[in-house]
């Protein structure tokens, strides 16, 4: 059984990694370590950028700021996601969009993580089927790896995840 998300707007980066964890492909495996570099290095970057959400409490933050802050109300995580949920349709860059769904599953984690509330109408297979694989992906910042798994346990935890 695929437990991968089903991610329909991955780009090719994507694809190609999942092309790379395949036993019989004859995808070079230099090319999976770049196009990880690639992904990881897009993520920071867009972490390191001022949050697109700018409330009173956190002027001057970062995005990687305002997802890891469990004392950030929910309706934070909401707009993050609904932002990076739009970016990744409309930002021109594919590595972009590509780290824009990263960050749009993050702020999902975020408020499950830290609130209990799960703020996506996706499916609980899909939702829990993404956030593994963003625990496990090994280009992924610690932090939100971090995260994803913290999001999963409360799931888990709280009985809300479909098996």
């Amino acid at each position: 059984m695929n437990m991968r998300p089903k991610l329909t707007k991955l780009s090719s980066l994507a694809l190609r990694e999942l092309l790379c964890i395949g036993a019989e492909t004859n995808v070079d495996e230099d090319d999976c370590e770049r196009e990880d570099s690639l992904r990881q290095q897009s993520v920071n970057a867009m972490l390191s950028e001022p949050s697109p959400v700018v409330l009173a409490d956190n002027r001057n933050r970062t995005t990687f700021d305002c997802l890891l802050d469990r004392s950030q109300p929910a309706s934070t995580f909401n707009l993050l996601k609904d932002y990076f949920k739009k970016a990744t349709v409309t930002w021109q860059s594919e590595s972009r969009a590509d780290a824009a769904r990263v960050l749009y599953y993050a702020a999902i984690a975020a408020a499950i993580a830290y609130h209990g509330q799960v703020i996506t109408n996706l499916a609980n297979k899909e939702r829990k089927d993404a956030l593994i694989y963003l625990a496990d992906a090994t280009w992924m910042p610690p932090p939100l790896a971090a995260l994803f798994r913290e999001a999963i346990d409360t799931l888990r935890h709280n009985g809300n995840q479909s098996q």
